[in-house]
């Protein structure tokens, strides 16, 4: 057995089988079905015979907020890279948005500082607790959100194997609700704006008629009591 096959351990996760060697901190796919196969794969890996660009930076290392750093940039973002090669897309505002949440929030908290590989539930949920001392329940939903999709796609590539901020409820919202008036507030407003009506009225009818509007009203008023009483 050679040294490079000795220093190598591998485990099936799924389908595939994974490999790590001692300089490595993660896993990675081999995308073979059998352990022989997965062994002549990294064989020739590190061989560096057939897969001379095979990937092997170990991104669960990096920080979150050097993993994050080209996230929602609507030109450089490797989600939205993904995304226009399979034919999907996501609008420009949509990014724009969520980049501020990275840039504002996220990036700001010492969550950013964590290794990817590190960050549990329990710091997405410290992060939330951090993020409500700054703004709204409704606010902070859309920033978790914004790391859940960091992590989901960290995940899709295999660069970590689990999603901390997968299972991580939405904050309840505050709804303002609206008081209906009191009958001395309707009373105010509608005699302010019959006020205002009755203004524009006498406006109008002083310039057509030479006679206001309230006057105008009046001499109606005193006719028809005449008719009643006749």
């Amino acid at each position: 057995m050679s040294k490079s096959k000795q220093e190598v351990t591998y485990k099936k996760r799924g389908k595939y089988y994974y490999f790590k060697t001692k300089t490595m901190t993660n896993f990675k796919t081999t995308e073979k079905t059998t352990k022989s196969e997965a062994e002549r794969f990294v064989l020739d890996l590190l061989s560096d015979q057939k897969q001379p660009n095979y990937n092997m930076t170990d991104y669960s290392s990096f920080t979150f907020k050097k993993y994050a750093k080209d996230f929602f940039d609507y030109e450089k973002c490797p989600r939205l890279n993904r995304l226009r090669a399979e034919g999907k897309t996501r609008t420009k505002r949509s990014c724009d948005s969520a980049r501020r949440d990275l840039v504002n929030f996220v990036f700001k908290t010492h969550f950013a500082s964590l290794k990817m590989k590190d960050i549990r539930k329990t710091d997405v949920l410290q992060l939330r607790q951090d993020l409500l001392k700054k703004t709204t329940p409704g606010r902070v939903n859309d920033i978790i959100g914004t790391v859940r999709t960091v992590f989901s796609e960290a995940e899709y590539n295999e660069h970590v194997f689990y999603n901390p901020a997968s299972k991580i409820s939405k904050l309840k919202e505050e709804h303002k609700t609206t008081k209906p008036f009191t009958y001395e507030e309707l009373s105010s407003l509608l005699f302010e704006k019959s006020e205002i009506l009755l203004s524009s009225a006498d406006k109008i009818c002083s310039s057509s008629t030479g006679i206001s509007f309230s006057s105008l009203n009046f001499f109606i008023a005193e006719i028809m009591l005449c008719l009643l009483q006749n």
